[in-house]
């Protein structure tokens, strides 16, 4: 947060023990990003703060950030603040990076062991400026100081801040709608790792990890930061809040007191920093501790075990963050609606703070804003992530309650408004209740039941009461084919019972952030369980696991000449923009999902187009038709054709290129490619390591999964045609495939076991 300048009574300030330049000076120019390398000062483990006074001879604003390679682990650890210190060009300015404001992978021992240090600059992302950056450093600075414990806001500096004293506050609160009551208590947190029950926590075990006791807010057991920072945003409080809520034991309140108040003393807020990548002081973990605690509060505030020193503690770190979130913004992302969010909410709840209007005028604004600018006009989250689409939906729903309970009304945000985005979730759910993971969404098997069930319990809506409870309550929907043009989502199913026939078609743009490669990529479930899937991810740490479930290999789609398309380069514009040639295509008395990808090619000239088209047949099976053009007129090309499995038993049917998945309730997947007799090559890898191919990510754990590849050399224009078609324990092939060809224009002619056929005339 940015210092607030009140006196050493209210509000405790670092301490510079000693600080020495690193000689660091210049002008420094680079056409894109700008890196720096930094000078490592002897003894660079005694300090504790990087300070930088520059100016920014840019003309447009800038972002800066410190990355610091260490010499231990394999490969080298790596702290970095994040990257989003805002230097503007009105004049020099200094910047501020403490040790306390530093993510890390691996674990380096503080700053002991630090090989290099660079000094990076860029523009914000959504920034369509290509102007070379420059900036003029005049001094680079360490220092080393003493901290205070937190909260840095004193007791006095409460009352100073408060419209009532610290007396008054103690009084009984009421929480709407963070009570034991809610349905929204009920909805899972958004982790990779595993949720504790309330009694694992009390002895010690935190998102599977043994923590031990006392409680120790450093620790760091597998060197990842996504642990840490999913430790510090408090979601695993939700077990022992649940617990207290039901039976309101001692031992459950006092787990929570002293949790809080640990971690209050404990990580005192970066002055003069925006939190960086801090595990603790990062935007978005402000934002969802926040929230955290109104649920914590909820039942906690008036239990003996907390008393009036804890309340006043709370409200000493509470006033912290919001000035936090009122000083700092985080990505332009899903990360600035939810900060926005819980800036709107603790300015509402907490009315007894001087500032706490401003703070819900601010965080509502910013709210209504990011929706505008991050839900498409289709209603799907910029990202096309459906785990970031929730968490957004969530924050909105929570704030629309909020200003419900209080009877006020805020333009740009009401019921209408929020209930239509929920369509996105509702019309994505599987037959057996459970969600993919389209870019970066988690386990493939992703779960939001109980934030559906929530949405139709406050909207009196039965469709989503009868999707989050799982078929026990409500009322099924009836639309079967579901469409969102701008994401380029398209979904089509047989029916809402459990052995229906649900395939989703992938073919829109990359998205804002959490890019896969996977443009044109199918998912299908049938017989009442997953076959194709998005392999999801476990994780954001760097390494060969990520990059491959964020590859184009990993997900059901065509590669051309060993290559995938480049999305995450692409222009943030480019990234959420529609294309005018996507959407459903009648052909007959079927429909088809037709979607094209124009490229380009990771580290690939081609010009190869790709258009793929997918068609539910009768609700019984899939036919796939991908048509492939070189608009450069070049002869041959190498074809890959990935088809990425739920864990499940593959076999290549002998002398053929047929591919049966089996599970083991004997449940079938047939996949049968018409190649126009053309030779190819199939292969099924799973669990491979080198490549790595053939893995899934499920509840955090990277489970091995056939991955079926098809291989072709062969002249463009081709076509290529595929059926997929679900059965019960047989051994035979279902069916037989002719195909008739006449130039680009083709027909299918399917023989079933009981001699029946049916012709579909597959199209230009």
């Amino acid at each position: 947060m940015l210092h607030p300048h009140f006196s050493e009574t209210l509000f405790s300030s670092d301490r510079i023990v000693r600080e020495r330049p690193t000689g660091l000076s210049g002008v420094f120019s680079s056409d894109s990003s700008l890196v720096v390398s930094v000078p490592v000062p002897p003894r660079i483990g005694d300090y504790d703060r990087f300070v930088v006074e520059l100016e920014n001879l840019t003309g447009t604003p800038l972002l800066a950030g410190l990355r610091l390679t260490h010499r231990s682990g394999e490969p080298s650890a790596v702290s970095f603040s994040g990257g989003r210190e805002e230097v503007d060009e009105t004049g020099p300015t200094t910047l501020l990076f403490p040790i306390e404001s530093f993510g890390s992978y691996g674990k380096p021992d503080g700053w002991n062991d630090v090989r290099t240090i660079e000094l990076l600059f860029v523009r914000e992302k959504t920034s369509t400026i290509t102007d070379p950056i420059t900036v003029s450093i005049r001094d680079l600075l360490v220092q080393t100081r003493r901290l205070p414990e937190g909260p840095r806001l004193s007791e006095e500096g409460l009352v100073s801040i408060s419209t009532r004293t610290p007396e008054v506050t103690n009084g009984t609160r009421t929480f709407t709608p963070y009570d034991p009551t809610h349905s929204l208590i009920r909805v899972p947190a958004p982790s990779f790792y595993e949720c504790d029950t309330a009694e694992a926590i009390l002895s010690g075990r935190v998102m599977g990890q043994d923590t031990g006791y006392p409680f120790d807010w450093k620790i760091d057991p597998d060197g990842l930061l996504e642990w840490r920072h999913f430790l510090h945003r408090h979601h695993f409080f939700r077990p022992l809040v649940r617990a207290l809520a039901q039976d309101g034991k001692r031992i459950h309140a006092d787990a929570l007191t002293e949790r809080i108040t640990t971690w209050i003393t404990t990580n005192p807020v970066p002055v003069g920093s925006n939190g960086g990548a801090s595990p603790a002081w990062e935007t978005l973990s402000v934002a969802f501790r926040l929230r955290e605690w109104l649920w914590a509060a909820s039942v906690l505030w008036d239990h003996p075990s907390l008393g009036p020193s804890g309340q006043r503690l709370i409200l000493r770190s509470l006033w912290e963050h919001a000035r936090h979130l009122m000083d700092h913004r985080g990505h332009p992302n899903n990360w600035r609606l939810i900060e926005a969010a819980s800036l709107a909410l603790v300015g509402l709840l907490f009315p007894e703070f001087l500032e706490a209007d401003g703070w819900s005028r601010e965080g509502l604004t910013r709210l209504v804003r990011e929706m505008d600018q991050q839900f498409l006009p289709d209603g799907v989250h910029f990202e096309i992530s459906p785990l970031y689409h929730a968490l957004c939906v969530q924050a909105c729903l929570e704030v629309l309650l909020v200003l419900k309970t209080s009877g006020q009304r805020f333009t740009g945000l009401s019921s209408k408004r929020v209930l239509g985005l929920f369509s996105y979730l509702a019309a994505l759910h599987r037959p057996d209740f459970s969600w993919p993971a389209i870019n970066d969404s988690s386990g493939a098997t992703g779960e939001y039941r109980e934030l559906m069930r929530a949405a139709g319990e406050e909207f009196e809506r039965p469709d989503l009461v009868w999707i989050g409870s799982g078929g026990r309550l409500g009322r099924a929907p009836k639309r079967m084919q579901h469409d969102f043009p701008h994401a380029g989502i398209r979904i089509d199913r047989s029916g809402y019972d459990r052995d229906a026939l649900w395939c989703l078609f992938r073919a829109g743009p990359a998205g804002a952030a959490h890019v896969h490669q996977d443009v044109l990529s199918i998912e299908l479930t049938a017989l009442g369980r997953p076959w194709l899937v998005d392999p999801g991810v476990s994780g954001y740490a760097p390494g060969p696991l990520t990059t491959y479930y964020r590859s184009a290999r990993a997900h059901t789609m065509v590669v051309v000449d060993g290559t995938g398309p480049e999305r995450e380069r692409l222009p943030f514009a480019e990234r959420v923009r529609a294309s005018p040639e996507r959407g459903c295509r009648q052909t007959g008395r079927l429909r088809w999902m037709v979607g094209v990808c124009e490229g380009p090619w990771i580290g690939s000239s081609s010009r190869v187009r790709v258009e793929r088209a997918v068609c539910l047949v009768d609700g019984r099976f899939v036919v796939v038709r991908d048509t492939l053009t070189d608009r450069d007129g070049r002869d041959i090309h190498d074809l890959s054709i990935f088809w990425q499995f739920f864990p499940c038993t593959v076999q290549i049917a002998p002398g053929s290129t047929v591919v049966r998945a089996r599970d083991r309730q004997s449940r079938n997947l047939t996949l049968m490619p018409a190649l126009e007799g053309k030779a190819c090559t199939v292969v099924v890898r799973e669990g491979h390591t080198d490549p790595i191919t053939g893995f899934v990510s499920i509840e955090g754990r990277d489970v091995p999964a056939p991955n079926v590849t098809y291989t072709l050399r062969t002249v463009l224009p081709r076509v290529l045609l595929w059926v997929l078609y679900p059965h019960g324990d047989d051994e035979r092939t279902p069916i037989e495939l002719d195909r008739i060809d006449q130039g680009l224009s083709c027909s299918l002619t399917l023989t079933f076991r009981d001699n029946t056929h049916d012709t579909i005339e597959v199209g230009e």
